[in-house]
Protein backbone atom coordinates (compact mmCIF):
# COMPACT_ATOMS: atom_id res chain seq x y z
CA UNK A 1 0.00 0.00 0.00
CA UNK A 2 1.41 3.37 -0.98
CA UNK A 3 1.92 5.92 1.75
CA UNK A 4 0.43 9.38 1.51
CA UNK A 5 2.98 12.17 1.97
CA UNK A 6 2.25 14.82 4.55
CA UNK A 7 3.29 18.31 3.49
CA UNK A 8 4.17 21.28 5.63
CA UNK A 9 3.94 24.77 4.21
CA UNK A 10 7.06 26.93 4.20
CA UNK A 11 7.75 30.35 2.78
CA UNK A 12 5.30 32.94 1.54
CA UNK A 13 1.89 32.39 0.00
CA UNK A 14 0.92 34.06 -3.27
CA UNK A 15 -2.29 34.72 -5.20
CA UNK A 16 -2.93 35.35 -8.88
CA UNK A 17 -6.24 36.71 -10.19
CA UNK A 18 -6.77 35.38 -13.70
CA UNK A 19 -8.89 36.59 -16.55
CA UNK A 20 -9.64 35.00 -19.91
CA UNK A 21 -6.39 36.53 -21.18
CA UNK A 22 -2.99 35.58 -19.76
CA UNK A 23 -2.45 37.03 -16.27
CA UNK A 24 0.73 37.42 -14.33
CA UNK A 25 3.40 36.93 -13.62
CA UNK A 26 3.62 36.27 -9.92
CA UNK A 27 7.33 36.07 -9.15
CA UNK A 28 8.33 33.43 -6.60
CA UNK A 29 11.86 33.70 -5.26
CA UNK A 30 13.94 31.73 -2.79
CA UNK A 31 15.14 28.19 -2.57
CA UNK A 32 13.08 26.88 0.34
CA UNK A 33 11.64 23.85 -1.43
CA UNK A 34 11.18 22.17 -4.77
CA UNK A 35 7.43 21.73 -4.45
CA UNK A 36 4.51 24.12 -4.35
CA UNK A 37 0.84 23.64 -3.49
CA UNK A 38 -1.70 25.22 -5.87
CA UNK A 39 -5.41 25.60 -5.14
CA UNK A 40 -8.36 27.21 -6.93
CA UNK A 41 -11.43 27.68 -4.75
CA UNK A 42 -13.42 29.72 -7.28
CA UNK A 43 -16.22 28.58 -9.60
CA UNK A 44 -14.19 28.27 -12.81
CA UNK A 45 -11.12 26.29 -13.91
CA UNK A 46 -7.70 27.87 -14.38
CA UNK A 47 -4.63 26.88 -16.38
CA UNK A 48 -1.18 27.50 -14.89
CA UNK A 49 2.33 27.52 -16.31
CA UNK A 50 5.75 28.51 -14.95
CA UNK A 51 8.74 30.18 -16.60
CA UNK A 52 12.21 31.24 -15.56
CA UNK A 53 12.70 34.53 -13.75
CA UNK A 54 14.11 36.22 -16.84
CA UNK A 55 11.06 35.39 -19.00
CA UNK A 56 9.12 38.63 -19.35
CA UNK A 57 6.06 37.04 -20.95
CA UNK A 58 4.13 33.79 -20.81
CA UNK A 59 5.22 31.07 -23.26
CA UNK A 60 3.94 31.42 -26.82
CA UNK A 61 0.80 29.35 -27.19
CA UNK A 62 -0.27 29.55 -23.53
CA UNK A 63 -4.06 29.40 -23.76
CA UNK A 64 -6.81 27.72 -21.76
CA UNK A 65 -6.88 24.34 -23.53
CA UNK A 66 -10.06 23.27 -25.29
CA UNK A 67 -10.85 20.43 -27.66
CA UNK A 68 -8.60 20.76 -30.70
CA UNK A 69 -6.54 23.61 -29.18
CA UNK A 70 -3.98 22.34 -26.66
CA UNK A 71 -1.92 24.67 -24.50
CA UNK A 72 1.84 24.67 -23.92
CA UNK A 73 3.60 21.53 -22.66
CA UNK A 74 4.28 22.81 -19.13
CA UNK A 75 0.64 23.82 -18.47
CA UNK A 76 -1.54 22.18 -15.82
CA UNK A 77 -5.21 22.69 -14.96
CA UNK A 78 -6.69 23.59 -11.58
CA UNK A 79 -10.35 22.53 -11.41
CA UNK A 80 -12.98 24.73 -9.78
CA UNK A 81 -13.98 24.49 -6.12
CA UNK A 82 -10.91 22.56 -5.03
CA UNK A 83 -10.92 21.31 -1.44
CA UNK A 84 -7.31 20.09 -1.46
CA UNK A 85 -4.30 21.58 -3.24
CA UNK A 86 -2.37 20.01 -6.10
CA UNK A 87 1.33 19.75 -5.23
CA UNK A 88 3.74 20.08 -8.15
CA UNK A 89 7.51 20.16 -8.54
CA UNK A 90 8.74 23.69 -9.21
CA UNK A 91 12.10 25.06 -10.36
CA UNK A 92 14.65 25.37 -7.58
CA UNK A 93 15.22 29.05 -6.92
CA UNK A 94 12.99 31.66 -8.50
CA UNK A 95 10.40 31.42 -11.24
CA UNK A 96 7.34 33.20 -12.65
CA UNK A 97 3.79 31.83 -12.47
CA UNK A 98 1.27 32.68 -15.20
CA UNK A 99 -2.44 31.88 -15.26
CA UNK A 100 -5.47 32.04 -17.48
CA UNK A 101 -9.10 31.33 -16.62
CA UNK A 102 -11.66 29.26 -18.47
CA UNK A 103 -13.98 32.17 -17.80
CA UNK A 104 -13.35 35.42 -15.97
CA UNK A 105 -11.75 35.75 -12.56
CA UNK A 106 -10.54 32.53 -10.99
CA UNK A 107 -8.00 33.18 -8.24
CA UNK A 108 -5.08 30.79 -7.85
CA UNK A 109 -3.43 30.55 -4.44
CA UNK A 110 -0.01 28.96 -4.08
CA UNK A 111 2.38 28.18 -1.22
CA UNK A 112 5.76 26.48 -1.17
CA UNK A 113 5.68 23.20 0.72
CA UNK A 114 7.88 20.25 1.55
CA UNK A 115 7.33 16.70 2.70
CA UNK A 116 7.26 16.60 6.47
CA UNK A 117 9.71 14.08 7.86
Amino acid sequence: MASTPIYKFVGQSFALDCGTAVSGPVTVTGTETQTMAFINSTLTSAAVTMTSLNAMSAPDGFIFPVSGAPSVVSCFILPPLMEMPIVVVVPNGGFNVWGIGQTAMPTIQMTRCEIQS
